[in-house]
């Protein structure tokens, strides 16, 4: 089964004022989140579906909530991304660099998120290559 992880930044986690609400999931990663609807090439501002995400810390579950994959189109000024929302990152108590590991659950709108923690990710972020986000085998 395919899992997306990407490494938590600031902005991911709210720790620096930001009020996104949640991590930003670039549109290339596909496979994974439900994705947005597109209409004439470009993302449809109010595109958003509904999903259910079981949280878990290290592997241990903490919690369920109810979330939301908002598609965000910038006009193609910047790469368009998928804003991943629910409050899940303040449930699993969620730094930066911590290790956001997002895979299916139960059905086409149910999700497990698994926040690892920093120190706890390093064979993660080996399988990353260097970069902050990717999908794992």
């Amino acid at each position: 089964m395919k899992k997306f992880a990407k490494i938590l930044t600031q902005t991911d986690v709210g720790s620096n004022g930001s009020h996104q609400g949640g991590p930003l999931i670039p549109l290339s990663v596909q496979g994974i989140l439900p994705q947005p609807v597109v209409s004439n090439y470009a993302l449809l501002p109010s595109s958003a579906t509904n999903v259910k995400v079981d949280v878990s810390r290290n592997g241990t579950l903490v919690g369920s909530v109810d979330a939301a994959v908002i598609a965000h189109s910038r006009g193609f000024q910047r790469d368009d991304e998928t804003h991943f929302t629910g409050g899940f990152v303040s449930l699993a108590n969620a730094k930066a660099g911590d290790v956001m590991v997002v895979s299916k659950s139960h059905g086409r709108r149910h999700f497990a998120v698994n926040i690892i923690s920093k120190r706890n990710a390093k064979s993660i972020k080996s399988q990353l290559g260097g970069k902050r986000y990717g999908i794992l085998s």
